[in-house]
This record gives structure tokens, sequence and C-alpha cells, in this order.
């Protein structure tokens, strides 16, 4: 069995890795999720997963949710907690990290890409 790592063409979306950084007092007696991002640009292709785009409302805002599947080379400083962006802006939450054959060759993330007014921020 071979595998064809998204190279090209097929990897051509750049993203951001951001994982979970010490969490900072809010002043209002609780904390709010700090971020740490990696220097080093993430090159994946990016496909739709089976299923269709959902969407829910959390407090006043609606939250629209697609899956997708974002596959390119092995990096081991993404997880499950992490968070991917895109140059144009799009968020997407990790659901699950695999590595094919456990090789650390290539990994493929299955995520959420939220789109949300109040997200993160």
């Amino acid at each position: 069995m071979s595998y064809t790592l998204p190279t090209g063409a097929g990897a051509s979306t750049r993203v951001m890795v951001h994982n979970p950084g010490p969490p900072v007092p809010d002043g209002d007696g609780g904390w709010v999720q700090t971020w740490t991002d990696s220097e080093i640009p993430w090159y994946v292709a990016i496909a739709p997963a089976m299923g269709s785009p959902q969407e829910r409302t959390t407090g006043n805002t609606v939250e629209g949710m697609t899956t997708s599947i974002l596959t390119g080379k092995y990096r081991p400083d993404v997880s499950t907690a992490s968070r991917l962006t895109t140059m144009d802006g799009a968020t997407f939450e990790v659901l699950s990290v695999a590595s094919p054959g456990r090789r650390g060759i290539e990994l493929t993330v299955v995520c959420n890409e939220v789109v949300s007014g109040d997200y993160g921020e």
C-alpha cells in the first residue's frame, strides 16, 4: 500500500498551528485561555468530510460548523487541543489526529471549521 503525500498543489493551503498556553486572569475573577502560535506554517490539503454542515445557537450567536479533513506532512505539535487557522481567517477545531501506519510521515486531521462572530475572542 502506498501513500501520496499532499505536496505541491495538493498541499496548497497554509495554516498556522495554535496550541493552548497558560490561562490568564480576565479581571472579573475568571480566566481566559491564551494560545501559543507555532512559528512554522503547515501546508495541507483540505477536503470536506462526508455529511452536511450544521448550525447551532450558542447564546445570541449562530455558529455554522463544517467537518473537514486536513492532510499534510507529519508534525508532532498538532493534537486534539490545537486549533488551526488559514491565511484567509478560517478557524478549525481539531477533533482527531492520525498518522497512517503510525509512521510519522503524514498526518490526517479531522476538524470542525467554526464560523462565528465571537469565536475565540
